[in-house]
Parts: structure tokens; C-alpha cells; sequence
């Protein structure tokens, strides 16, 4: 008996223990962030390009400085005790500001910017427009601009010894290259006390080109000096410039209207820009058309139509009235376009195409817009993982995952999900669903439980009476206007209904099955907005149904 007794007085220990240390892996360090502190930095006076070392505690998580209140360089996060700041053109003496996420800190004394004065010792004495040229010398990286005369040039590089620079049009005859730099007193400037610089003038000379193209085709000129060009047009219309070489140069053919028309290059010269061009055999367009041998004779809104035909990359624009329409395909053959959100009315308009640049081509007098939108065959999913394409957006026909849930709620008409309860599954009003929308998930992240702004219900069409006409409206796909208005001057009455079921549900009402047409409405308070229909397509076998179950249908929504 006793030895059971110090047995249970052992067990009771361990316990205690393994308690205890489980109470101690529950135990967490908080993590805490210190401003940057800065205890010295050498050295304390230096030129442009000098490396300062900064010392103190907490400097780990500097990502940023200035000397002087000029944006300088950090250069290496050595430690938490040491960073390393590069002295650049712009600083000038003043004291040193650190900046990272944990802080701020300056330095009590200032760092005195050595001013160099740069000194050029060689360059070239000629050049051409927008050619690169390198110009050295001593202390070049303190300069902060370059001029030919009074035109300034483009810095492409730079070092202490050397600057690479783009020379720039100017006018004058010769000139001399200035270097610009920062002094204690100001911004001074220096340069070439020698021999001025000159621009080569250089004119473009065109050999090779072809005669004939189509409109937009990128046709390659072929010459000398060719990189001198500066625009190039046919006739008088400006080309665009693809690249450019030497010895060649690829433009795109505009459209134009006259029968045949020379090349024209513009080129600088001393007293400015001048123009040459082709003097054999002008250009000409190959003035092809395009051709719709087929096109749909009516569209909902934001439908995709197809055009088919021959030479369809000729087309620039397709109009419906007076709306664009977005060109989402386009081949030779065929071109798909979105019928334009911008009508209210169901209506006849005129579908034509642009090309050749201002050419039009009526493709049919009266096309018929139906305003309304309408989704076919679009298929979602119940709430497994494995299938995560699952809430439908009734006006634009997308289909979002959950992993877009937070930023489209506000546009989530519908969803599915299986239940248990009923062995099926069931449509869901958006805002009847917090208990719904946690079994969906984001890289396994319940999504929250809450509901949505989205107020729809849902009816299930009979077959009599309005209803009846409607039903079979939707499933002859004859449905060309549609709005709430309408269905209240029907009789119909409002959807009531939040969760219909698939096939079956333990009250046995709500039921709908393939075949089916739903109503569903939109509602603002308890008043319906808005109103769609729904054509049950297929749907997942009763007999296996799961978290995997998919509803696939038709949907048309009023405008």
C-alpha cells in the first residue's frame, strides 16, 4: 500500500511538470524595436563618391540617408552597428539623416563636403546627333550636368574619370562642351578651352525598299546613314518607327489616300531639320479590304460576337451605332468583338468596321441588341477546395474563387453548396448565407461568417399561366427585353424563397431539377430591383452528390 502511495506521489510530480513545461512552450518573447542610434562616423569631410561609416547600435533596418538634406546612397548594411552611406553630386555639407522602418536619427555634426572641381582632358572634336560619345578627365562623377553650347545632353554614365554622354542638336556651328558641378558657393560651371566640338551633318541616303505593302504591314528601308532619320512619311502621312539601325530602318505602313506617294525622311542639318526621300518608283498600297462573310444578326450585352471572312486584321474599329465595341480576337479569318454595355433599349443598329484607317464597312444595317445580359453554359461548383470556381456575378457572367471573395462580395449574385441535412444541394442568397459562406476556403482558410450585400431570392417557374410564357421564353432562348417593371405588370409575384434544392429536401418544397427555369430577383429592402432568370442545364448525379457538386446553367439579367 505504501508503495502505491509513493508511486501516485511520483505520477502526480511528473504531471506537474509536463504541465509546467507545456505552460512555457506557450510563452513568447515580444518583439521589440529600438531607434536607430548613431555614436560616430568617419571620416567627416570628403568629395563626391566618398563611402562614410557610420557607427552606433540599431542601424540594421537603415534603408535610406541624407547629407545636407540631399538624398545620398546607402551602400552596405554592414551590422546592426554599422552602415556604410556614399557621398553623391546632389549633398552638400550638412549633417547625416538615417531613415529605416524603425526609425529616424541624425547626426549631431556635419559632414563637410569637399567641393572638386572636374577637369576635362580629352574628347572627341565632332559627332553626330543622338550618337554617344565619351568625354574624360578628372573628378568627373562631381558633375550634375553636361551642355553643348546651351543644349543640354543626356548622362548615360558616369565615373570619377569619365562621363558618357548623348550629343544633342544645336545650331550654332561649333561650341563648347560645358560641365556643371556644385561649389560651396553655388552651381559653377567648366569646360573645353580648346578645340570646340562640331556636329557631323550627315544626310540619309535610301536605296532599297519595296514598292507595295498593306496597311500596317512593317515594311524595312535599307540605306546609308540611316540612323540619322528622324521621322519618316509616305507622302504626307508620319509613320510609325519600329527600330532602327546604320544601315536600316522598319517602319508600319500608314493608310493614305492617294494612289502613289514617295518616302519622305526628316533628317537635321546646320540650319535645321530637312527632308529627303525616294526618287525611283514611288509607293503604293496594296489596298486590300476586308471581307465578313458571316456575323451573328443579333447580341446580348457584353456578348462575344464573331465576325468571319477574309483579311480581318485590316479592320481598326468595329462600331455598334454609336458605340465602340471592345475587339477582344482578331486573325485574318475571323474576329471576336464585345456588343457594347452602353444600350438601355432593345433595338436594331447599324454593326460596320473601320479600316484603311477611316474606310467603313457595314457589316448589317440592323443588328439587334437585346439589352439584357445573357451567360450561357456556365458551370459552379459546391465548396470543396478542389473545385474553387463557386460565386457568379449575374451582370458580368463572372465566376470568382474564394481567394477573390474579399474584393467581389459586393458582386456575388449566387453560390451552391452541399448539404448533409438534405443529401443534395442548394442555390444561396448571398444574404442569407453566413452559415454558408465559412465552408468555403482560401489555401485552407475559412472564408468569414457573415453575409453579403446582395439580397437575392429565387422562384421556381410553373407551368401556367405568365409564368409559363416565360419559362418557355428562356428555354426557345427568345428572351430580348426584360426588367422588373415587367414582370409585376405580369402578375407574377416576388421570388420568396432563399435556398432552393436540388432534386430534393427534407420539407420537400423548393425543388427544382434539370429542365428547370428559376426566377430570381434583386432586391432593395424588401422591394425586387432587379430580376433574372435561370435555365437548370445539368447538374451533378443525386446519387453522388458532394462538396464537389457542380450546377451547370443559362442566365439571363435585366440591364
Amino acid at each position: 500500500m505504501k508503495n502505491i502511495y509513493i508511486v501516485f506521489k511520483v505520477l502526480i510530480l511528473a504531471l506537474g511538470l509536463a504541465f509546467v513545461s507545456c505552460d512555457e512552450d506557450l510563452v513568447y518573447d515580444k518583439e521589440t524595436v529600438n531607434d536607430p542610434i548613431v555614436t560616430d562616423f568617419s571620416p567627416k569631410s570628403g568629395r563626391v563618391g566618398t563611402e562614410i561609416t557610420i557607427i552606433g547600435e540599431y542601424l540594421n533596418k537603415i534603408d535610406s540617408a541624407w547629407i545636407g538634406g540631399e538624398l545620398a546612397e546607402v551602400k552596405y548594411r554592414i551590422s546592426s552597428n554599422e552602415v556604410v552611406v556614399k557621398v553623391v553630386a546632389a549633398n552638400k555639407t550638412g549633417k547625416i539623416l538615417l531613415s529605416g522602418s524603425n526609425g529616424k536619427i541624425e547626426t549631431p555634426e556635419n559632414f563637410t563636403l569637399l567641393y572638386a572641381v572636374p577637369s576635362l582632358s580629352a574628347y572627341p572634336t565632332s559627332g553626330k546627333v543622338d550618337s554617344e560619345i565619351f568625354v574624360e578627365g578628372s573628378d568627373m562623377d562631381v558633375v550634375s550636368a553636361v551642355y553643348f553650347g546651351t543644349a543640354k545632353a543626356e548622362i548615360v554614365s558616369q565615373t570619377e574619370s569619365d562621363i558618357t554622354v548623348i550629343v544633342p542638336f544645336f545650331q550654332d556651328a561649333k561650341v563648347d562642351i560645358i560641365l556643371e558641378y556644385n561649389t560651396i558657393a553655388g552651381v559653377k560651371q567648366t569646360g573645353t578651352t580648346g578645340t570646340p566640338f562640331e556636329l557631323e551633318w550627315i544626310v540619309p541616303v535610301l536605296t532599297t525598299y519595296p514598292v507595295k505593302a498593306k496597311v500596317n504591314d512593317e515594311i524595312t528601308i535599307e540605306g546609308e546613314n540611316i540612323d540619322a532619320i528622324l521621322d519618316v512619311y509616305f507622302g504626307t502621312v508620319k509613320a510609325e518607327i519600329i527600330s532602327r539601325a546604320e544601315t536600316s530602318i522598319v517602319v508600319k505602313v500608314p493608310y493614305f489616300d492617294e494612289d502613289k506617294v514617295d518616302i519622305i525622311v526628316d533628317y537635321y542639318t546646320a540650319a535645321g531639320i530637312k527632308q529627303t526621300g525616294t526618287t525611283g518608283t514611288p509607293f503604293e498600297l496594296d489596298r486590300l479590304s476586308p471581307v465578313v462573310t458571316n456575323a451573328p444578326a443579333s447580341g446580348t450585352l457584353l456578348s462575344a460576337i464573331t465576325l468571319t471572312g477574309t483579311e480581318l486584321t485590316l479592320i481598326d474599329e468595329v462600331w455598334f451605332g454609336s458605340y465602340k465595341a471592345t475587339i477582344k480576337q482578331q486573325t485574318g479569318n475571323e474576329l471576336t468583338v464585345l456588343v457594347p454595355e452602353d444600350f438601355d433599349t432593345t433595338g436594331d443598329v447599324e454593326l460596320k468596321a473601320i479600316y484603311n484607317g477611316t474606310k467603313e464597312l457595314v457589316i448589317n444595317p440592323s443588328f439587334r441588341v437585346k439589352a439584357l445580359y445573357y451567360w450561357e453554359n456556365i458551370t459552379i461548383y459546391a465548396q470543396s477546395e478542389n473545385t474553387p470556381n463557386n460565386f457568379f456575378n449575374a451582370k458580368t457572367g463572372e465566376i470568382y474563387t474564394p481567394c477573390a471573395y474579399e474584393s467581389v462580395k459586393d458582386n456575388i449574385y449566387f453560390f451552391i453548396t452541399w448539404s448533409t441535412d438534405n443529401a443534395t444541394f442548394q442555390l444561396n442568397n448571398p444574404a442569407n448565407s453566413s452559415s454558408q459562406t465559412k465552408n468555403f476556403k482560401c489555401n485552407g482558410s475559412a472564408l468569414p461568417t457573415e453575409t453579403m450585400p446582395n439580397v437575392v431570392k429565387f422562384r421556381i417557374l410553373s407551368s401556367s399561366g405568365k409564368q409559363l410564357e416565360y419559362k418557355n421564353k428562356v428555354l426557345n432562348k427568345e428572351l430580348s427585353e426584360l426588367n422588373q417593371q415587367m414582370i409585376t405588370n405580369d402578375g407574377i409575384l416576388a421570388a420568396g424563397t432563399s435556398a432552393p434544392r436540388y432534386k430534393q429536401s427534407k420539407d420537400g418544397k423548393n425543388i427544382y431539377n434539370i429542365g428547370d427555369v428559376l426566377m430570381f430577383q434583386l432586391f432593395d429592402g424588401t422591394t425586387p430591383e432587379k430580376v433574372g432568370f435561370i435555365e437548370i442545364v445539368s447538374a451533378t448525379d443525386i446519387t453522388s452528390v458532394t462538396t464537389e457538386s457542380s450546377l451547370t446553367f443559362n442566365c439571363y439579367f435585366q440591364k
